[in-house]
């Protein structure tokens, strides 16, 4: 029929749990998206959870801005409202990075904004070059290796990015 259908679904009072109900719901869900208000309750934050034959763990940040449509008989307002996306480069606000983070995180996506990033990810290797080439590792360091590993599992654990199979996915813009 070509037609289309959208559930409306809330996750209950333990978001981990994930939505309540019957696990067929998931296991028949395409797409699934939770929107959550972020922090600093500026914006909300629309994360794609699950994504049948795509990409998940983007991160859309938005807010709802205000719109006039015009008036009623009464001569009073008639607004609704939009989505308004916000810019990525300033608009998480999500753990605390050290500085090394920091700064892996915005070669990522320096890296990932020039080329044409492959959906799958980077190879651990292309990780590496990248950290030492802009110098945010040293190849000569005692514990390179250590430091490397531990870099990676900070930047996955906080969300940053996604370690999966051998390969590094950016999941959050800088």
């Amino acid at each position: 029929t070509g037609a289309h259908v959208l559930v409306v679904h809330h996750a209950g009072k333990d978001d981990a749990r994930g939505a309540r109900g019957h696990s067929s719901l998931r296991a028949a869900t395409d797409t699934e998206i939770s929107i959550k208000r972020a922090e600093s309750g500026e914006f909300s934050i629309a994360s794609i959870d699950k994504q049948r034959d795509g990409a998940s763990g983007d991160k859309l940040p938005f807010e709802l801005k205000e719109v006039q449509l015009g008036t009623d008989q009464d001569g009073d307002q008639i607004t609704t409202a939009v989505v308004a996306h916000r810019d990525q480069s300033n608009a998480y606000s999500g753990p605390k990075l050290t500085s090394r983070q920091q700064a892996a995180k915005t070669v990522l996506f320096q890296h990932w904004m020039t080329g044409s990033p492959d959906p799958e990810g980077i190879t651990f290797e292309q990780f590496r070059d990248l950290m030492v080439d802009r110098g945010i590792e040293e190849e000569d360091h005692p514990r390179f290796r250590q430091r490397l590993s531990e870099l990676r599992a900070g930047l996955n654990s906080k969300g940053i990015i996604q370690v999966i199979g051998g390969r590094v996915r950016l999941v959050m813009a800088a």
